[in-house]
């Protein structure tokens, strides 16, 4: 068996270093020059170190990740609303929530794969989805396949090109990441202030804090570097004792615009063409759990592969157990959201009201549940 994996983010390499240990034979190509497009962290939690285990990178993560002790939720005068405490996640599995930069994880991937692996700057422009999967190149070249695998992201070509039932609906929240000065950060806890329709969170990375800006936003009207500071200072304008700090000495440029969006399918494979990753189910930034998702989608179809004999067995139990765990990923995620993204001001204060009674039971049940599932 040979299975092309079109993208080299998270979940494609992860995909790809499963293949390594289990004989699977793969190709995987990416689009961009190189990985200097890594952006910024992301959170993680036990699952997604077990993943990192299985591919022997544990002692990687345990070197690179940032520990937080602490979800604080402050209103928009830096009032604490709320403080839920990681620690049953730290007695129960040893580690609670947890940031990692991109670079350092891409890295650690990158590192399980034979030198020079991935090919970079190469694009699919046709797949013929047949039994065997005939794949013509932007460069000409022409390769048959048992398998296409698009690991490419939320703005998946694959996707989009080859899946007619899948739809990607935007939510009108738009997402500024920047990195800013770590005294702007509590350095054990996670710190969220909300506004009604706009929030922003706030994580501790030791040399340097990220600043994760949220508002609502028409994702017709495009976030242009020509206006991001005015539209920044406009749109977050309520915020008075956070935001005009931070943005003092930054340049347009500094900042990564991103609108939000919600990846609706029935399955994750089609034929001989799969979906891994935010490809298929694409995750906001609330629970912390897109990139461990990514890597468990990876694991779980490189183990299918390795097991099954039948090639549509494979992929028909990998979609089951996938689309499963994925609706208990999102369900947490939604609940999440709640808690910060009340576009009113009386609902503001009814959510805030209820996060000062909410106990840390109601806080973790989920999660637990969710991260004890066997995958």
């Amino acid at each position: 068996m040979k299975i092309l994996i079109i993208g080299a983010g998270i979940g494609g390499l992860a995909l790809a270093g499963f293949c390594e240990q289990f004989g699977i034979e793969y190709d995987i190509v990416e689009k961009q020059p190189d990985q200097s497009h890594h952006g910024f962290s992301l959170g993680m939690w036990i699952n997604g170190r077990r993943m990192l285990t299985k591919l022997g990178l544990r002692d990687m993560f345990d070197a690179h990740a940032k520990p937080f002790r602490y979800f604080n939720i402050f209103n928009g005068k830096k009032e604490l609303v709320q403080q839920y405490n990681f620690d049953p996640f730290f007695q129960e599995y040893g580690m609670g929530y947890f940031h990692i930069h991109r670079k350092a994880l891409i890295d650690g991937l990158q590192s399980k794969l034979p030198a020079g692996k991935v090919e970079f700057s190469k694009t699919v422009t046709d797949i013929e989805n047949v039994v065997r999967p005939n794949v013509t190149f932007a460069n000409g070249e022409k390769k048959s396949y048992d398998l296409v695998v698009g690991a490419d992201g939320a703005c998946s070509a694959t996707r989009e090109k080859y899946f007619k039932h899948a739809v990607r609906t935007f939510v009108d929240w738009r997402v500024w990441y920047i990195w800013i000065d770590p005294k702007y950060a509590d350095p054990h806890a996670v710190s969220t202030h909300v506004e009604p329709g706009q929030y922003i969170i706030i994580f501790n990375e030791g040399d340097k804090a990220l600043a994760v800006l949220v508002a609502r936003q028409d994702h017709t009207v495009w976030d242009k570097e020509e206006n991001r500071m005015a539209t920044l200072n406009k749109v977050f304008a309520k915020e008075n004792t956070l935001v005009p700090n931070i943005l003092l000495d930054k340049q347009a440029a500094d900042i990564l615009p991103s609108d939000l969006s919600e990846i609706h399918t029935s399955c994750m494979y089609d034929n001989r063409i799969a979906l891994l990753g935010d490809a298929a189910h694409g995750f906001e930034p609330f629970a912390g759990l897109g990139g461990s998702m990514a890597m468990e989608d990876a694991y779980v179809l490189a183990s299918e592969l390795y097991k099954a004999k039948d090639l549509d067995v494979a992929l028909r139990v990998y979609n089951d157990k996938r689309m499963a765990r994925v609706a208990k990923a999102l369900k947490i995620t939604h609940r999440m959201q709640k808690i910060s993204a009340t576009t009113s001001s009386f609902g503001r204060k009814i959510m805030n009201f209820f996060l000062k009674y909410m106990s840390h039971k109601v806080f973790v049940k989920d999660y637990f549940k969710f991260l004890n599932e066997e995958i």
